[in-house]
């Protein structure tokens, strides 16, 4: 009895989870922001408080359970022949081959934020009256979470039986010639890749921003307040759990040549086995955070003689202006936002400022001129009679 070759081949479908999430600003929603407080009365009280919040949350959960299992029986062996009185008795068995591949993958994720630029700001207090209360107060905060959680567990079972041997030949007068064939099994087992995560996230910076405090009359109180908060978290959590079994049995000997009378020739064959088991990769996270202070726009003056500031950096700003009337200078207290705008800010009162040097000015050169104006007048002649 003589089964031929016997050749199994598996290839396990690939079990691929892909999420794949992107969040893009609608451009309606990246507009200008101007705030103007002018030409109110004396003793007037004027405030405006602005509050943006901007929120994105992303959650991904990635489950995989697979399981494979696989068992093979190849045999070409067990022959038997006797009781043979005359001629040559030859077995010779066939060859096993079995070759396997198994390939898993699952759990990849993509999450892309895109970028939305803070617009630019232009905050004006101008042409207020004197005694007036002017205050501004703007807040812009962004919020970027995203949490991934991944979960992969492989069990992989490769299990099989080869036989070419286990022949016999007994009590034959002639000879006999036993020969049982080869065994090769070639398996691979690949796990991977699992549990990877791409997560660009595109920082949202500070735009550029310009405050003016000017022309505002005696004794005014003006602030400006601004606040910018970008907070970002980023989470990703990852378990690979693989298990690869693998087990064969496989016999190209046990043959037996017993009694004869002959010459007896036993000749056993190879036995090749190639497992290959590759796992990975395995829970790779690739974060990127980038700036796009780039492809935001210098907002340009509202104002004669006042320049915006440059852009900030990505740096989280916190800054306040405060310009006080009366003739009090202008002070800025923060960072760099309004440092640029801090040091070009008029002094509120200052017409007035001016208009007293001036008057100053003309009485000083009135008084100079009727000084040498004096020098030139006639002597005083006495005539007696």
């Amino acid at each position: 009895m003589v089964y031929n070759t016997a050749h199994v081949s598996i290839q396990k479908g690939r079990l691929l989870i892909v999420i794949t999430a992107a969040f893009l600003c609608s451009v309606a929603s990246v507009r200008a922001e101007e705030i103007v407080i002018s030409a109110n009365g004396s003793d007037s009280a004027s405030s405006v408080s602005v509050s943006q919040n901007q929120e994105t949350t992303v959650s991904q959960s990635n489950e995989s359970s697979i399981n494979n299992s696989v068992s093979t029986a190849q045999n070409t062996g067990s022959n038997s022949t006797s009781g043979n009185t005359q001629g040559t008795v030859t077995v010779s068995s066939g060859d096993v081959h079995s070759s396997t591949s198994i390939s898993n993958a699952g759990n990849s994720s993509t999450v892309q934020t895109g970028c939305c630029p803070t617009p630019p700001a232009t905050v004006t207090v101008s042409e207020n009256g004197s005694g007036s209360n002017n205050t501004v107060s703007s807040g812009t905060t962004s919020t970027t979470t995203v949490t991934i959680f991944n979960s992969a567990m492989i069990t992989n079972t490769l299990s099989g039986t080869a036989v070419t041997g286990r022949n016999t030949a007994d009590n034959n007068n002639g000879n006999v010639s036993i020969k049982s064939g080869n065994i090769t099994i070639i398996e691979q087992i690949k796990n991977g890749p699992l549990n990877i995560n791409d997560v660009s996230v595109q920082s949202n910076g500070a735009g550029g921003y310009s405050a003016v405090i000017t022309g505002n009359g005696s004794n005014s109180k003006n602030s400006i307040t601004f606040s910018q908060e970008n907070v970002q978290n980023i989470i990703t959590h990852n378990i690979s759990r693989i298990f690869n079994t693998v087990s064969h049995d496989l016999d190209t000997g046990g043959n037996s040549a017993n009694n004869n009378v002959g010459s007896v020739d036993i000749a056993t064959g190879d036995i090749t086995t190639v497992t290959v088991i590759e796992n990975g990769p395995l829970n790779v996270n690739k974060v990127t955070v980038d700036c796009c202070e780039k492809e935001k726009e210098k907002p340009t003056p509202t104002t004669g003689g006042v320049t915006p500031p440059p852009s900030p950096s990505q740096e989280k700003p916190q800054d306040h202006s405060t310009g006080n009337g009366g003739g009090g200078p202008s002070s800025g207290t923060g960072g760099p936002m309004f440092a640029a705008a801090g040091n070009l800010l008029p002094k509120t009162g200052g017409n007035w400022t001016l208009l007293f040097l001036f008057a100053n000015m003309m009485m000083l050169f009135l008084g100079i001129f009727i000084r040498l104006r004096s020098g030139r007048s006639p002597a005083y002649a006495v005539v007696s009679r």
